[in-house]
């Protein structure tokens, strides 16, 4: 959807990704919170207890919450990127690129690096590194990150 307003493809990979997918160089290291904007069908999917933002006078804490992410390779599959919120298990994975950190990208415009505190969070991205699903040995980065991801309806 943002294509027509961003249409270099450049920018939605980061350079220090230098996985490969099946067919070569991966084109998108970025996802986009599945709690943010239309997720079409996946509507309530994933996270039917929480809010799902459509409009940026709908954000409750726009300085705290994510929009884009980098995502781990092995979990990049679609645009979304989705957990299960209330279960505490990685269904994706963030990104660790960056020396076990990722880039976080926040709904009233800046930008955040994140290190992951937990090492099976920063896991390598190289195929079949996240080893997903998976239950954080420690729930410090599950918990930073589901902070940011969205709010709980009331």
């Amino acid at each position: 959807k943002l294509f027509p307003y961003v249409k270099e493809a450049a920018v939605y990979k980061c350079p220090s990704d230098n996985s490969k997918g099946g067919n070569g160089p991966r084109i998108r290291s970025f996802s986009m919170n599945s709690l943010v904007g239309d997720p079409g069908q996946a509507l309530d999917q994933f996270n039917p207890n929480y809010v799902q933002v459509f409009k940026m006078t709908q954000f409750a804490r726009p300085a705290d919450t994510f929009v884009f992410l980098e995502e781990h390779p092995d979990t990049i599959h679609f645009g979304l990127f989705a957990n299960f919120w209330d279960d505490n298990f990685w269904t994706a994975l963030p990104a660790s690129y960056h020396n076990r950190s990722a880039n976080l990208h926040f709904a009233d415009g800046h930008v955040e690096s994140r290190h992951w505190a937990c090492a099976d969070t920063g896991r390598p991205a190289v195929k079949g590194g996240a080893g997903v699903p998976f239950v954080p040995k420690s729930a410090t980065d599950w918990d930073w990150l589901k902070q940011r991801a969205g709010v709980r309806k009331q």
